[in-house]
């Protein structure tokens, strides 16, 4: 029969770790660059210090803030994602999932981390390049008709975006373009999907999309650290489609936030900037209906009131003061239409005199009239050279009344 007297329970495991970590090592000196850095609801701070092999957790509890800060005058900030810190603490094991972790009491900034310092000096180097200029920041349309996503499949920031999106303008149409939003493949598909996006809204597919937003719910910044990538940065700033970024919470800032045309502060928030309200819309359309309707029964009860103070004679004497004006102003014109049109037509009549007399001049007739004539050889040809005939040759001569045939007696 096997003997199990020797083993213990998974807590008691975890007390004699905690017993022999907690006892071991009174007091820790830590070196490390701070991430994940967040508040919890009770008051107290939680984050990580890691370098660039291995991280562990680190708390520190609400009682011991005013100690903490006391060495940045009490400024918060000082302790923000990237900062490398010099921490004193304990260590302390959490026997419920048996997680190890250091209890701060003293903390110092050290200077500025490994990767924060990679994010300024990118962030330097691009805006030296103009991408953060605003003048090439491209304005997003008031009412898109579709609108690109791209983002993971699963990632809850898209659902939340297709929420809002269908709440607030449920006609718009949505492409989602799928990529990973963390890991070493997000860079990459990041790229490669806005790259599609571009490529739809060159060729004017129906996919092609008014707008574009990039986005992914809050996490640490490691997880969000492929939207500091310098390939997507410059994929972002070379997108021919408007681009709004909605990345993580309202603190994180990332590269692609400054060189995208519009910087939501979540992915939400990104959904409401690129639509207008549908329903308000709709309200003030109906309101404005409302109001058009009242003005212009206002309108047409004022004339009908009008129109029945009229005295009907009065009408018609008004009716026939404007018709005698208009038909004297007809009559005047109707005169001067006939005088103008008789003088035109004099003025055509003289000037075709004229021509038909000139063309009567010009005449061959008239000219064989005055004892001209025209000769011609065998073959009908008229003769203008003596060297045409020759003596013997009969030929024809055209009189101004009838012809006579001749003989060339000799060609001098």
């Amino acid at each position: 029969m096997q003997d199990n007297s020797k083993y213990s329970s998974v807590t008691e495991i975890s007390n004699i770790i905690k017993a022999g970590v907690e006892g071991m090592i009174e007091r820790v000196y830590i070196r490390g660059e701070i991430t994940g850095f967040k508040i919890s609801s009770t008051g107290h701070l939680f984050f990580s210090l890691k370098d660039s092999v291995s991280s562990i957790s680190v708390c520190i509890w609400k009682s011991q803030w005013p100690r903490v800060l006391a060495s940045v005058s009490g400024n918060l900030e000082a302790f923000q994602n990237g900062v490398e810190v010099l921490a004193e603490g304990t260590l302390s094991v959490y026997t419920k999932n048996t997680t190890v972790s250091v209890v701060i009491s003293k903390m110092t900034p050290a200077g500025v981390g490994e990767q924060a310092l990679k994010f300024e000096m990118l962030k330097q180097k691009l805006a030296a390049e103009g991408l953060f200029d605003p003048s090439r920041k491209k304005p997003l349309p008031d009412y898109p008709k579709r609108i690109g996503i791209v983002s993971a499949i699963t990632a809850a920031g898209k659902g939340d975006m297709l929420k809002i999106l269908a709440a607030r303008s449920p006609f718009i149409e949505i492409v989602v373009f799928p990529t990973p939003v963390q890991g070493e493949a997000a860079a990459a598909g990041i790229i490669k999907a806005i790259d599609c996006a571009s490529k739809h809204y060159i060729n004017d597919t129906k996919y092609k999309v008014d707008v574009l937003i990039i986005g992914r719910g809050g996490g640490a910044i490691e997880d969000m650290w492929c939207f500091n990538d310098e390939s997507v940065a410059r994929a972002i700033a070379a997108c021919p489609i408007p681009t709004i970024t909605g990345i993580g919470h309202e603190q994180d800032t990332t590269i692609a936030d400054f060189v995208s045309d519009v910087r939501a502060s979540t992915p939400s928030n990104a959904a409401e900037i690129v639509t207008r309200n549908t329903v308000g819309i709709y309200d003030s359309v109906s309101a404005c209906r409302v109001r058009l309707q009242g003005k212009m029964r206002s309108i047409l009860e004022n004339v009908e009131y009008r129109l029945e103070r009229c005295a009907s004679q009065r009408l018609v004497g008004l009716m026939n003061t404007r018709y005698s004006g208009r038909m004297s102003d007809f009559n005047f014109t109707q005169q001067r239409f006939s005088v103008l049109m008789n003088k035109s037509l004099e003025d055509r009549r003289n000037r075709f005199a004229m021509l038909v007399q000139k063309l009567d001049n010009m005449s061959p007739l008239k000219i064989l009239s005055r004892g001209y004539a025209i000769v011609q050889d065998g073959h009908g040809q008229t003769v203008t050279d003596a060297e045409q005939v020759h003596a013997g040759e009969q030929v024809d001569i055209v009189l101004h009344k009838g012809r006579v045939k001749a003989v060339v007696d000799c060609n001098s």
